[in-house]
Parts: C-alpha cells; sequence; structure tokens
C-alpha cells in the first residue's frame, strides 16, 4: 500500500524519535513481504523490515513492536517465544507504541 507524501513524513519521524530510545543502530526497510514485519541481528546493527503491504498505521504498529524487540536485546531471547514476549518486552514496547501512536493520530 502505497503511502501519501505526509504519512512519508510521519514514518520518517517515527522512526527518528525511536531512534532516540536506542543506542544500537538500526535500519529500518520497507518492502514487499508476506508477513508483517520482521527483525535480524548483524554484525552492526539490527535490521527491522516492515511489509510494504501494511497501512500506515499498520506499519507504525508493527514497527514499535519490532523496535521493543531492538530494546529488549532481541537476541537474548530469540527462538523462545515466551521470553520474546517478556514484562520488559512489554515496557518497551509501551514506550514504542506511544510514538507510533502519535504520529498516527497526528
Amino acid at each position: 500500500m502505497k503511502l501519501t507524501k505526509i504519512e512519508r513524513r510521519r514514518w520518517r519521524t517515527l522512526i527518528a524519535n525511536l531512534r532516540r530510545l536506542s543506542t544500537s543502530p538500526t535500519v529500518v526497510k520497507t518492502i514487499r513481504l508476506d508477513y508483517d514485519g520482521l527483525i535480524a541481528r548483524h554484525k552492526t546493527h539490527y535490521l527491522i523490515k516492515v511489509s510494504s503491504m501494511l497501512s500506515f498505521q499498520q506499519r507504525c504498529e508493527t514497527l514499535a513492536h519490532e523496535w521493543a524487540h531492538v530494546l529488549d536485546n532481541f537476541e537474548r531471547h530469540c527462538g523462545d517465544e515466551d521470553k520474546q514476549h517478556s514484562e520488559t518486552w512489554g515496557v518497551y514496547y509501551s514506550a514504542c507504541y506511544r510514538l507510533a501512536l502519535k504520529e498516527i493520530l497526528a
């Protein structure tokens, strides 16, 4: 789904605001995916991929979800579904979602 000019500006603003929460270098790519989003750890950075098939609101929510994994030290919980969405992840997700909601409702 193609974003409007205003939505693209809000998307970039959200990424900039999320980067202020993290000390880990994080790259975000919006590409055609069969799923909403994913995160991968590389040697020098995290890579978050978000589906271009999603609406603006869905992209923001997916990005907040994945960014919370970055903040919660993703590789520590990789492969353990229960720990991936732990209480600490929930705290981080809350902070990320507030930033996303700010752009969604702008």
